[in-house]
C-alpha cells in the first residue's frame, strides 16, 4: 500500500469555508500530499517535536500518528 494523500476534517472546512474547494471537487484537489515520514524507531519526543509544526505525520509509511495519539499514549501512561 501507498500512502498519496491525507485528509482531515479540520483541513476540508478549512479549504471549503476559503472556498478553494467545493462540493463536487474530487479528494485529489483537497488532500494534502506533503506529509512528514518518520520511523517507528524514532524518539517520542522527536514526534512531539514535528506534530508542534505538522497535525499528523506517516510512521513507516503505513501509519499515520496526531497530536490526539500521542496525548492518548501518555495519558495511558500517567499512574
Amino acid at each position: 500500500m501507498k500512502v498519496v494523500g491525507m485528509l482531515t476534517t479540520k483541513y476540508l472546512l478549512e479549504r471549503l469555508s476559503m472556498l478553494k474547494v467545493t462540493g463536487s471537487d474530487t479528494l485529489d484537489k483537497v488532500m494534502v500530499k506533503d506529509f512528514r515520514n518518520m520511523s517507528s524507531g524514532m524518539p517520542l519526543y522527536e514526534l512531539s517535536r514535528v506534530l508542534e509544526r505538522q497535525a499528523f505525520v506517516l510512521v513507516d509509511g503505513s501509519s499515520v500518528a496526531s497530536r490526539y495519539d500521542v496525548l492518548s499514549f501518555m495519558s495511558e501512561k500517567e499512574i
